[in-house]
């Protein structure tokens, strides 16, 4: 069995997350996965979550033995799945394979980059012009009191502020 601080880690994972054994039998799988295909322990993975007899055409497990990880782009059903295989060693299996359905995080980090895409034009387009004015004020009107300018300084500051942090959104977009 799978130990159990891993076992709670995967269970936050919100995607599709198995491992299966190298003859194919599935050894644990997450709560998203347990969801999505049902209970499917010590089932053979080709028939839990693809529901064929026989092994799949696709399969990557047998080049797990030349190397320790492997991607594949496939079509199961009509439906584009990236199909990412990893080999680790644990103290209670000797070698186990993680299975991670990575077609629906890429699909998702794709969304989430264009509404931080968004967010940050959202942003901007009043950012400036707030920093813009705040400057302006500062530039042409000369009578006012030390007070005021402090105030209207701090604005600026503020504007500056949100700008840098908006300007780190773009590590999020990459």
């Amino acid at each position: 069995m799978v130990d159990e601080n891993l076992k709670k880690t995967f269970n936050l994972i919100p995607f599709s997350l198995s491992v299966q054994s190298i003859n194919f039998s599935v050894k644990f799988q997450n709560s998203f996965s347990s969801e999505k295909f049902g209970e499917c322990i010590g089932k053979k993975c080709h028939l839990a979550f693809f529901g064929k007899e026989e092994i799949c055409e696709f399969c990557p497990l047998s080049e797990l033995e030349k190397q320790n990880s492997v991607k594949k782009e496939v079509t199961v059903n009509g439906e584009q799945k990236i199909i990412s295989l990893s080999k680790i060693s644990d103290a209670q299996f000797n070698e186990v394979i993680i299975d991670v359905e990575l077609k629906e995080i890429y699909d998702e980090l794709e969304r989430f980059k264009k509404v931080v895409s968004s967010v940050r034009h959202d942003i901007n387009n009043p950012l400036t012009g707030i920093i813009g004015q705040a400057q302006l004020i500062l530039m042409t009107q000369k009578n006012l009191s030390e007070n005021v300018v402090k105030k209207i300084q701090q604005i600026e500051e503020m504007g500056f502020k949100i700008k840098e942090i908006n300007n780190r959104l773009i590590e999020l977009k990459k």
